[in-house]
This record gives C-alpha cells, sequence and structure tokens, in this order.
C-alpha cells in the first residue's frame, strides 16, 4: 500500500468517527452550513494529516496545509503538530487540547477537553500514549511517562509516573491506580 493510499485509508476512518451521518451532498451541506463542531474538529484533523503526508514530500503543500491545520487549530483551541497523533484519534470538544511535538498518541486515543500532554519542564522527555488511552476532562500527562495500550485516565488526573499493565482506571492528582 502506498503512502497516499494509507492517507486516505486513514482520513477515511476518521470521517466515519466524526461525521458518519454526512452521507447525502444535502447531509454535507447542513453539516457545513451549521458549522457542527465535529465537522470543525474532522477538517482540523484532515489539514493536519495532510501536512504530515506532505512532509518530506513537498515542501510548499506542507506548508500551505500546516498553515491551514494551524488556522483550524487556533480557532478550535488546539495545539496538536503534526506527527505525533495515531490513526482513528477521536477528539470529543474543541477547547484547549495541547500536545508536545516530541509526545507520541496512540491509534484510537480519545480526547475529552482541555488535555495537556507534555514535558515538565525540567527536562525535554515526552509522554507516550499507547493505542486506545482515554483522556477524561482536564487529564493532563507530563514528563518522561508511558501509558499502556486501553488505560483510562479520569477527569482532572494528573499522570506524573508511567503505567505499564494495560486496561486498567487511573485518576488522582498524581494520578494512581483506581480499578
Amino acid at each position: 500500500m502506498t503512502m497516499r493510499q494509507n492517507l486516505k485509508q486513514i482520513m477515511e476512518r476518521e470521517r466515519t468517527l466524526y461525521i458518519p451521518h454526512v452521507r447525502s451532498l444535502k447531509n454535507r451541506i447542513m453539516t457545513w452550513y451549521t458549522h457542527a463542531e465535529e465537522y470543525r474538529i474532522f477538517r482540523f484533523i484532515c489539514a493536519l494529516r495532510k501536512a504530515e503526508y506532505y512532509q518530506g514530500r513537498n515542501k510548499l503543500l506542507y506548508v500551505f496545509w500546516l498553515r491551514r491545520a494551524n488556522i483550524r487549530g487556533e480557532a478550535l483551541g488546539f495545539s496538536i503538530p503534526p506527527g505525533v497523533l495515531g490513526p482513528g484519534v477521536w477528539i470529543y470538544h474543541s477547547g484547549n487540547i495541547i500536545i508536545n511535538l516530541h509526545s507520541t498518541v496512540g491509534e484510537g486515543c480519545r480526547f475529552h477537553g482541555d488535555n495537556c500532554i507534555g514535558n515538565n519542564g525540567k527536562d525535554n522527555r515526552c509522554p507516550v500514549l499507547g493505542k486506545r488511552v482515554d483522556l477524561g476532562v482536564g487529564a493532563r500527562v507530563i514528563g518522561g511517562v508511558t501509558l499502556a495500550d486501553d488505560i483510562i485516565v479520569g477527569a482532572n488526573a494528573v499522570v506524573t509516573k508511567s503505567f505499564l499493565e494495560p486496561g486498567i482506571t487511573i485518576a488522582g492528582v498524581p494520578a494512581r491506580r483506581i480499578r
């Protein structure tokens, strides 16, 4: 599979996540006209994916799509650089999602809003999130920590240490296993 086919496959998967009801031209026009939040988030994700695709391939198109992603991200309250999100990432709401350039977010992760994934200010080590990690509203993941697959991070939790057991639930300040 070529990189272009891979891009199309990822974007189609994300379209079915964000706007599954938009099949007909009538629904597409209605979604665009009403300025639906999930549509605006999807358009940001598309611009980000296209910037990722053109990075290292075509400098002019890379800058064009990066600028478009940055403008849309700013309007939504996102600061997400290209190359950190795995395929199928789902952002539920607009508003204040910050992800460090050196972080890694796995496939199928979910963000509920007001999330921060970044370094701790002492060194440049950044978090690595596994597949299908679910970050509750206000959750922060800080420093060189690793979260295993299928972890649920509770609302307003501050994760400062690694959790390597898959499928657990963590919450609190600082975060600890609760289930």
